[in-house]
């Protein structure tokens, strides 16, 4: 009996699988669709054994990273948002290390490392400030990198975001280092047009 509900179990898991590679497919393209409206350029960097295939889209003097959350597809995630602000922003969006078409050789998967990956990668390409949206997991990131790297950051949006930081004392020391004396908790809606507030 156990036998016949795993080999249920696995096949039920089977049939969803290959239902949703095949149901995401039009959805992918529509959404490749759009970042190439927006001027969609993608190149790969390479440093310490570790590949970051990075997205730019937009024209605009301000400079945006977008961190997608855990298990996300980074395209799909910043659709909405890529399409309100590519005229306003130049917004570069990473496929974090293990997710997307980035790999490493390394084993490492904490946070940290993940974080140090994308900083020497941007800083490979970028040298003004930007300004570090992350969502989810991506808000673990992207608190990190504001943390340890304030002279990148010009700005932090945290989005449902787990927290970077075990107590008060460090989550102080990140508002100072970005000037402010509180950190509010910031709510974006999905709509991407909503977005464009909390960047000024």
């Amino acid at each position: 009996m156990v036998k016949k509900n795993r080999q249920f179990l696995v096949s039920v898991l089977l049939v969803l699988t290959l239902a949703s590679c095949n149901l995401s497919r039009p959805i992918l393209n529509k959404s490749h669709r759009q970042y190439e409206k927006a001027g969609l350029r993608e190149w790969t960097t390479d440093s310490d054994s570790s590949s970051i295939h990075w997205r730019k889209v937009g024209r605009g003097d301000q400079k945006l990273l977008l961190i997608h959350g855990f298990g996300a597809s980074a395209e799909l995630q910043w659709e909405g948002v890529v399409a309100a602000l590519h005229d306003e922003f130049t917004i570069y969006i990473p496929d974090i290390l293990y997710f997307g078409q980035s790999t490493s050789q390394s084993h490492q998967f904490s946070p940290m490392f993940i974080t140090r990956q994308l900083h020497a990668s941007l800083c490979l390409f970028e040298s003004d400030r930007v300004m570090v949206a992350g969502l989810s997991y991506g808000g673990l990131v992207a608190g990190l990198f504001a943390h340890q790297y304030p002279q990148k950051t010009r700005a932090l949006v945290l989005i449902d975001a787990l927290s970077p930081f075990a107590s008060s004392a460090h989550t102080d020391s990140l508002a100072q280092a970005h000037g402010y004396n509180d950190i509010d908790e910031i709510l974006i809606p999905e709509n991407g047009k909503a977005f464009k507030p909390s960047l000024k």
